[in-house]
């Protein structure tokens, strides 16, 4: 997980596909993320028909990358006035719908090669975040861009 790291290199191991494979290999599964894939540079939808039987959670969170920032900041972020950790200057999660992540190419995907498993909201939108009315306000608004792909 980013953050967790003074200069913002990811904490969590398992963050692209050959790191995935290695994984796999010690017997471990995918608890899978299109906001993290979008942020290191990974099309997220690419990613699914490759290891669709690896996947066993998928986690609904969006991103949303400002223009331009990255030539500012750099990969890694802001270094300098960083009070939040997770305020890194060119990007920030959102919830589903108000980001750049497909959900309709996401779900489709998903669907097409075989997953069964859980598709859960990860609400770390920090506009919609702080009191319960926002994030109560977040959580509609991540139902209703997941609602009318999902089946059931």
């Amino acid at each position: 997980m980013e953050g967790w790291h003074p200069d913002g290199y990811p904490g969590n191991l398992a963050y692209s596909p050959e790191l995935w494979e290695w994984m796999f290999g010690l017997g471990l599964r995918l608890n899978w993320d299109p906001s993290h894939l979008t942020w290191i540079g990974i099309d997220p939808v690419s990613t699914i028909a490759p290891y669709a039987d690896k996947i066993v959670h998928a986690q609904a969170k969006d991103i949303q990358i400002t223009p331009g920032a990255i030539n500012r900041y750099g990969i890694f972020g802001k270094a300098v006035e960083r009070s939040d950790p997770w305020d890194v200057g060119w990007w920030r999660y959102c919830v589903p719908g108000r980001g750049q992540v497909d959900w309709v190419a996401v779900v489709d995907a998903l669907y097409e090669h075989g997953f069964t498993g859980t598709l859960s909201v990860e609400h770390e939108d920090p506009v919609w975040g702080g009191d319960e009315q926002s994030i109560k306000q977040g959580l509609v608004i991540a139902h209703q861009t997941l609602r009318p792909l999902v089946i059931g």
